[in-house]
């Protein structure tokens, strides 16, 4: 079993939101490059994420997918990280609590 830097468990659906590694999602998220408005599902590269302590993801974005066939362009799945902004916009949202 692979022991991620934040000690969540992946295979759980546990997540940090602070941890790049983990990068606010267990083993599959939203398309990232529509913000999942295409339904794809991307799948976690887990070895490139573990190794790299850096979120990766493989999969492809079925609007882009469509826009190429009529552009006739062909699209690699591309691999995103989260930015360090990223971290930081889910380390305030942990700080934030609830007022009655």
């Amino acid at each position: 079993m692979i022991q991620l830097l934040c000690g969540v468990s992946w295979v759980d659906d546990h997540v940090s939101l602070d941890c790049s590694e983990c990068g606010g999602y267990s083993l599959e998220r939203p398309c990232p490059l529509c913000s999942g408005r295409c339904s794809s599902v991307w799948k976690r590269d887990l070895t490139m994420s573990h190794a790299s302590g850096r979120a990766k993801w493989e999969g492809k974005c079925n609007l882009q997918a469509e826009k190429a066939s009529d552009s006739q362009l062909v699209l690699k799945p591309v691999a995103l990280t989260t930015s360090s902004s990223d971290s930081n916009l889910c380390s305030r949202f942990e700080k934030l609590s609830a007022s009655s």
